[in-house]
């Protein structure tokens, strides 16, 4: 495998409360709109994003939506 194909890229997780969101649990905060502009572009520069959250069942449903 082209190890420098497997590096052309990078990967980032973001935590939901209180990072992708002003923290209001249980419900969902304000969105960090400037903070999601920035992922949304970083993402379609190839980037990898993985949302990290401790959120679960309806909770996550909700936030991921």
């Amino acid at each position: 495998m082209n190890n420098k194909k497997m590096l052309d890229f990078q990967t980032i997780a973001v935590d939901f409360d209180g990072t992708l969101c002003y923290s209001k649990w249980p419900e969902l905060g304000q969105p960090n709109q400037a903070l999601i502009e920035y992922l949304q572009e970083w993402k379609r520069n190839g980037n990898k994003l993985i949302l990290w959250t401790c959120r679960a069942g309806e909770a996550l449903s909700n936030a991921v939506e």
